[in-house]
C-alpha cells in the first residue's frame, strides 16, 4: 500500500460512521421487537468498523507499518511510563506473515 493511499481508509471510516449515525437518528415504523436486535447489531457493527477503518487510516499516514516501528513506540511508552525494561524477548516477522516471539535467560 502507498503512502498516498491512506486517505481511502479515512473516506471510508468516515462514510461508515455517518451511515451509522443516520441509521441511528431514523426511526421507523416497521421496527418490531424481533427486528431491533439485528438493527441495533448492524448499527454497532458499523460504528466498530468505522473505527478500525479510522485507527488503520491514522496508523498508515504516521508511517506505522512495520512490527519494528510498533516495537520502538512500544520501548518509548514503557521509558516514560517509569516501567522497568522488558526481558531479552526478540520479536521479528517473517516473510510467510508469521510473528515470531523468542525470549533468551
Amino acid at each position: 500500500m502507498g503512502s498516498s493511499e491512506w486517505w481511502w481508509w479515512g473516506a471510508a471510516s468516515i462514510a461508515q460512521i455517518t451511515a451509522a449515525m443516520v441509521s441511528i437518528r431514523r426511526g421507523s415504523s416497521r421496527i418490531t421487537a424481533a427486528s431491533m436486535p439485528f438493527r441495533a447489531f448492524g448499527i454497532a457493527t458499523l460504528f466498530v468498523s468505522g473505527g478500525a477503518t479510522a485507527a488503520i487510516s491514522l496508523f498508515h499516514a504516521s508511517g506505522l507499518r512495520q512490527l519494528e516501528d510498533w516495537n520502538r513506540i512500544g520501548t518509548g511508552i514503557r521509558r516514560s511510563l517509569g516501567a522497568p525494561p522488558r526481558r531479552n524477548t526478540s520479536v521479528s516477522a517473517t516473510s510467510d506473515s508469521t510473528i515470531e516471539i523468542t525470549t533468551t535467560s
